[in-house]
């Protein structure tokens, strides 16, 4: 930077007077002027390399969040287009089940009408068939009555004894009595299942057998030998 300056002293005479500055004071506050400038574009320029940094790095960071959102949407758009696939696959299954359970409906269909038609045609066959074992079974239960009925008739004893004997007691003594079980003339020991008389078996002194009261109800009573006459047998 130059500076010139002029001075006047007096009235009438004027004498200017300068200032003058070396040439080695130019080049100094030149070089002055020009650092303080590239210092300032420096400044300027990092400034501006910071925000320009920073302004970049949201740009990046802001175009990974898109594309980890688009990812994310590509991803789910993928699912959906496979559970799209299998469903259409299921529907397409489901349609030729239902084809094949219609063809079925219609023969099994036709199938039940024509069992009506036979058992329309042999329906009078059937009813008759029926009639008829309806009444051969009242027949044979009446027969088996008549027959019960013609048994005890012809028994003069007011019992008749059915196979089932009480066991002595070996207790060296050889009185007729006894306090051991009721068996079957198989040995089979007599269970509860047996159709005991009310208050029987009363375990009176000689009564060994079991027997059931001619012409009565078939209950078990305990009777002596004295009593028993006839028996009942079991046909094999």
């Amino acid at each position: 930077m130059v500076v010139t300056g002029e001075v006047t002293v007096g009235g009438d005479e004027a004498a200017t007077t300068t200032a003058p500055t070396t040439r080695e004071d130019r080049l100094a506050a030149l070089e002055d002027t020009v650092s303080a400038l590239v210092q300032s574009l420096r400044q300027e320029s990092s400034a501006r390399e910071v925000m320009l940094e920073g302004e970049l790095m949201r740009r990046v960071e802001a175009m990974e969040g898109l594309v980890w959102r688009l990812e994310n949407r590509l991803e789910s758009l993928e699912d959906e287009l496979g559970m799209l696939v299998f469903l259409d696959s299921r529907i397409r299954s489901t349609q030729d089940e239902q084809n094949d359970v219609t063809q079925l409906m219609y023969r099994t269909q036709e199938d039940v009408d024509e069992v009506r038609r036979e058992v329309r045609q042999h329906g009078v066959t059937l009813t008759s068939l029926t009639n008829d074992v309806t009444q051969a079974t009242k027949t044979t239960k009446q027969i088996q009555l008549d027959l019960q009925n013609y048994t005890l008739s012809r028994v003069a004893s007011p019992f008749l004894w059915v196979g089932g004997i009480r066991t002595k007691i070996d207790d060296g003594n050889d009185g007729d009595d006894d306090g051991g079980s009721w068996r079957w003339v198989s040995g089979t020991i007599m269970d509860e299942t047996v159709p005991w008389d009310l208050g029987e078996p009363d375990n009176l002194p000689g009564q060994r057998y079991v027997c059931i009261r001619s012409g009565g109800s078939v209950k078990f009573h305990d009777c002596t030998s004295t009593a028993v006459i006839a028996g009942v047998c079991q046909v094999k």
